[in-house]
């Protein structure tokens, strides 16, 4: 786990960056979309279907072209869907961690009630699992959080004032990078330490089946090797 853990974080987390940057890249997405939205109010008035506005036209109104309509609203889609999916990876992968936990917990507490290891080997495995899980739910919070702050700030969803959640969701998007990476940074310290407690229960259970008289792993893996095809 501990060589597929960063593999796993660091493509999370270009995933993310990746989306932040499309989304700095996009430039001034509300004044397309309320151009857009204003061109389109123009001609149904124009053609007698809706009445026309008493507001005033923005600067913008009448002046966005089409390739520029199109380019940005492409772009758009393709900055949510990357963030979406980054969200999504961000839940698989913690949610990948919490699963390994779970099962190491569990092997843990079972091979110690089967060869009566010392208390401190679950109590061990425990508590490390105890640390890492807040890291796990704050990875899944913090990319809940920028989706959904992603959503208020969408002018495509055509509600008022999602221009004042650009900068909120910008913000978010900034600390939640650096959130997750330092929740990845723990958790990986957390994976590491339960490597240590499997492996110091690995190493007792060894010296407990050698003094029996047992085989042990290593002797039943070259008995395997040994064995003719077919037997």
């Amino acid at each position: 786990m501990t060589r597929i853990f960063p593999p796993l974080a660091g493509t999370t987390l270009l995933l993310i960056s990746t989306a932040m940057l499309l989304g700095l890249f996009l430039g001034d997405v509300q004044a397309v979309f309320k151009a857009k939205r204003e061109s389109q109010i123009a001609s149904l008035a124009t053609r007698g279907q809706i009445k026309p506005s008493v507001s005033e036209p923005s600067e913008d109104s009448g002046t966005l072209s089409s390739e520029q309509w199109e380019s940005t609203e492409y772009w758009t889609r393709i900055h949510r869907m990357v963030g979406i999916l980054a969200a999504l990876t961000v839940v698989l992968v913690c949610s990948i961690v919490v699963t390994y936990f779970i099962g190491t917990s569990r092997w843990c507490k079972e091979v110690a009630e089967t060869y009566h290891l010392p208390a401190e080997v679950v109590e061990s495995s425990a508590a490390v699992k105890r640390r890492a899980f807040p890291w796990s739910l704050a990875g899944m919070a913090w990319s809940v959080g920028i989706v959904a702050l992603g959503a208020a700030a969408d002018p495509g969803t055509g509600r008022e004032n999602t221009g004042a959640w650009v900068t909120p969701h910008l913000v978010f998007a900034l600390l939640g990078i650096l959130g997750l990476a330092w929740a990845f940074f723990q958790l990986h310290e957390r994976i590491a330490q339960q490597q240590e407690v499997i492996a110091r229960v690995l190493a007792q259970v060894k010296e407990i089946r050698e003094a029996r008289g047992l085989d042990t792993e290593e002797q039943l893996v070259a008995a395997q090797q040994k064995e003719p095809l077919g037997s």
